[in-house]
């Protein structure tokens, strides 16, 4: 049969967070090269994934989610206390086991514990409760393995491998993509050295430059200042000049009056003696 998902991830609302990470760590997966080469079947991504808050189209929600559990290859059952008293988990439990697919269901345990003695502490719907003996389903425990193991031991499930070899190749990408980004930073530090001291040296130059000018700028300024008083010098000197040849002219006039009046005295003496 062609599903239209991979998964159907089935939570109770308070678990939501956990329901968007499963979701974003199995799409965002890439089975390795190597592995690929030696299963043609696998994927190159596992996506769609199917959750109701990202998936639904907006109809009727029952049609909605039966459509979606019916396209989909496996339930993830995100357990938890909560999930445990869900009535729409157990539907949508119910609906694979009734279905007769209860082998495709892949509980994924956040917290509690299955078949607990305590109720409260109860994680598994009602419907894997009932499963026993050799349909009896054994959930992935993030508290027992950690939430990375968890998600690569459900991808293993999904696509009957063996979950060493995958957890060994995820360590190994995991460690070369770590490789890389200490390579990666290591080659931007001194990337960034490089140029922070190139930077430096640019400064350094800079300031230089405007240190020089500033010098050439206060010479400059100490010249237009000598040039200005010599030129003020000059113009009172000129003023001066003016002013003497002003008084040498007021002179000239004043001896010529005085001349005038000597000869018209004169005049008049010659005159007198004329008459006397």
């Amino acid at each position: 049969m062609e599903y239209t998902y991979y998964a159907f991830i089935s939570y109770k609302r308070e678990d939501e967070k956990w329901a968007k990470w499963l979701q974003k760590k199995l799409e965002a997966y890439g089975f390795p090269t190597a592995l690929r080469k030696e299963n043609p079947t696998l994927p190159s991504k596992i996506r769609p994934v199917f959750r109701d808050q990202s998936e639904l189209s907006g109809g009727n929600l029952k049609d909605e989610i039966e459509k979606g559990l019916k396209g989909s290859k496996y339930l993830i059952v995100v357990c938890s206390p909560r999930a445990a008293k869900s009535p729409w988990v157990s539907k949508e439990v119910q609906y694979f086991i009734d279905h007769g697919r209860e082998n495709n269901i892949i509980p994924f345990i956040i917290g509690g514990s299955p078949n607990a003695t305590n109720p409260e502490d109860e994680c598994f719907p009602e419907g894997l409760r009932q499963l026993s003996g050799e349909k009896e389903i054994l959930g992935i425990n993030i508290n027992e393995m950690g939430r990375d193991a968890a998600a690569i031991k459900v991808i293993a499930r999904m696509f009957d491998l063996r979950f060493d070899t995958l957890w060994q190749r995820h360590e190994r990408a995991k460690r070369r993509r770590r490789i890389a980004f200490i390579v990666g930073a290591l080659v931007f530090a001194l990337l960034s050295l490089g140029v922070a001291t190139i930077m430096i040296e640019l400064k350094q130059k800079a300031d230089s430059n405007a240190q020089i000018a500033k010098e050439e700028s206060i010479r400059a300024n100490n010249e237009r200042n000598r040039a200005n008083t010599q030129t003020t010098i000059a113009e009172k000197e000129r003023d001066n000049a003016l002013e003497a040849n002003r008084a040498l002219a007021r002179a000239k006039d004043s001896i010529q009056l005085q001349s005038n009046l000597l000869a018209q005295t004169n005049k008049d003496l010659e005159e007198s003696n004329r008459h006397l």
